[in-house]
């Protein structure tokens, strides 16, 4: 039996199909000790399935901070669960996207008021003018204090419509560059910075997957995790973005303030630190 379809004979009072299905996918649904985000799941038996007491609860709409602004820029702090889409975003002014954060990553997002800026700042990305720092809290206890990552990456798989990536020969992939640093160990998780100097599709998930330490809450590149937590949304948050500005030529440096899940996610972690700005 599809997950969905059990869910609807062994909920009878949940609100609707729609809801239960809104459930599996904010990752509220967990199958024999693993979270399970694809309704078409099919289920054996004697397998358990445990669903959150939050899954029905209604979900805010979510306030968007804005980071900096002037004539040409407007930077946001990017929400979990908000899409990187003009049409996600709750602004009336003419607004384009020159980069992304995936749906579940919080923190920093440039968005420009002109084509003019916008060919400037994708100008700026494609020489590697923009430094970014993330922070993520990872699986397992890593051994070093800090590294560096480069490989190749390129499409691996399809899996219920989504693309994974992952590292592949030089031919067939794009250089993809990380600098990463840990912050702090705790006992079944860690808290680390991230450096990516390109910016490839996924890169920071599948580096610290192939690293044996993935994203907590990242079932899509990580599907055993040694910390039993079980977060809600991928532990990867945008943090600093630091750039050249390209009228004024002044350096700008814009910090997304850590959000409250994640601060509360370190607190449960019992992991701490001084996050320091990318140089």
């Amino acid at each position: 039996m599809r997950l969905l379809a059990f869910l609807r004979e062994k909920c009878p009072n949940a609100p609707s199909v729609k809801a239960l299905k809104r459930a599996i996918d904010s990752k509220r649904c967990i199958v024999n000790r693993q979270i399970e985000t694809f309704s078409s799941y099919i289920l054996e038996e004697n397998d358990i399935v445990t669903l959150s007491d939050t899954a029905f609860e209604s979900k805010k709409s979510a306030k968007i901070p804005i980071l900096y602004e002037d004539e040409e820029l407007l930077i946001i702090n990017k929400p979990a669960g908000v899409v990187s889409d003009i049409r996600s975003l709750p602004f009336k002014a003419a607004l384009q996207l020159v980069h992304r954060l995936d749906k579940e990553t919080s923190g920093v997002l440039i968005l420009v008021k002109n084509s003019n800026t916008k060919e400037k700042m994708l100008d700026l990305f494609k020489r590697r003018g923009v430094r970014k720092l993330y922070l993520a809290i990872v699986d397992g206890v890593i051994a070093k204090d800090k590294g560096k990552i480069e490989n190749f990456l390129g499409k691996k798989q399809g899996y219920q419509g989504q693309t994974i990536y992952g590292s592949v020969p030089e031919k067939k992939g794009l250089r993809a560059i990380t600098f990463w640093s840990c912050l702090h160990r705790g006992k079944t998780a860690s808290f680390v910075s991230c450096e990516p100097v390109t910016g490839r599709t996924h890169q920071l998930r599948v580096h610290l997957s192939e690293m044996g330490h993935p994203i907590l809450g990242d079932v899509q590149y990580g599907k055993r995790f040694i910390c039993p937590f079980k977060p809600t949304r991928n532990l990867l948050h945008a943090y600093q973005i630091a750039f050249v500005h390209p009228s004024t030529g002044n350096e700008l440096k814009v910090i997304a303030p850590i959000p409250a899940d994640f601060k509360q996610s370190l607190k449960k972690l019992h992991l701490f630190a001084k996050v320091v700005g990318s140089s």
